[in-house]
């Protein structure tokens, strides 16, 4: 049995499997690695298509922080008016603006949970190939699949309920000072 070449033997049959026989990936990877100038401006370029989507996660999350604001005025004016002046109109009228707002909330929720989701998939798309033939191509240093693994993790909290915690994290204290503003 033959036993499996390495190197630039193992990244050829990679990017001829890979369709990139042209050698523009093999090639670029080869000579640059990960602190290199060319990876960094991948880099670079790719934290520049992701921003104006990013922009957009981070105004739902600001978005939805404010539509959760409905809940605890919804209660602070319901003690407050409603049941002083026992109105059933206030009441119905502020039942259905909160209504309004949880639906809201909800509904970006799921756009954004949504995009998070895309842009996870498209780290994958982005970065798999190359941190494959990279990992080939340096074998002695470190297997192909914890480059891989890395990436699927990467994704994972991308696209999973960790990134959708944290940009939520990001507005608590501006809700507690806003509960605390309404209710001294």
């Amino acid at each position: 049995m033959r036993s499996q070449p390495r190197g630039r033997a193992a990244s050829k049959r990679v990017a001829d499997a890979t369709g990139t026989s042209n050698g523009v990936i093999g090639r670029d990877m080869g000579k640059s690695s990960i602190g290199s100038r060319a990876a960094r401006a991948d880099l670079r370029t790719a934290w520049s298509q992701s921003l104006p989507g990013l922009v957009v996660i981070a105004l739902l999350s600001f978005f939805i922080n404010v539509m959760q604001l409905a809940i605890p005025i919804y209660i602070f004016q319901l003690f407050d008016r409603v049941i002083a002046s026992r109105s059933v109109e206030t009441l119905l009228m502020l039942t259905v603006i909160t209504v309004c707002a949880v639906i809201a909330a909800t509904v970006a929720g799921i756009v954004r949970r949504w995009m998070l989701m895309r842009w996870g998939g498209w780290i994958e798309r982005r970065f798999g190939r190359q941190l494959l033939l990279m990992s080939l191509q340096n074998e002695a240093r470190r297997r192909p699949s914890a480059s891989l693994r890395g990436l699927g993790t990467l994704r994972q909290f991308v696209s999973g309920s960790a990134a959708t915690a944290w940009l939520g994290v990001v507005w608590i204290p501006a809700f507690l000072l806003v509960v605390y503003l309404i209710h001294p």
